[in-house]
């Protein structure tokens, strides 16, 4: 994979970060009330299929974090792929990587 490839890789794990949150978020709103306050009303099935939709975003998210990391290992340069995986997992500046790998640049 190209570095090119690998950071449209870290952008589709970070859209479905979002979109697990965001349907997090959406489940929180169908909770259904504790007694005696107000709330949504929303019914266990309803409620049921949010969490079953929560899982499957999260499997798609992890599942894109090990094609990731398995694309980090196929770097055969120990130099590269410390640097490309401080740059995409961690998001380091191209400076701090030069420093911390110990490139005096």
């Amino acid at each position: 994979m190209t570095y090119f490839e690998l950071k449209s890789l870290r952008k589709k794990i970070d859209t479905q970060k979002l979109k697990v949150q965001e349907v997090r978020e959406e489940a929180y709103k169908t909770t259904p009330p504790v007694s005696g306050t107000q709330g949504s009303g929303a019914t266990p099935d309803k409620l049921g299929a949010k969490v079953c939709r929560i899982d499957e975003e999260e499997t798609k998210q992890k599942a894109l974090e090990v094609e990731l990391e398995q694309a980090f290992c196929k770097i055969p340069d120990q130099h590269i792929r410390i640097a490309i995986t401080c740059k995409l997992k961690y998001g380091w500046s191209w400076n701090k990587i030069a420093m911390a790998i110990g490139g005096n640049n």
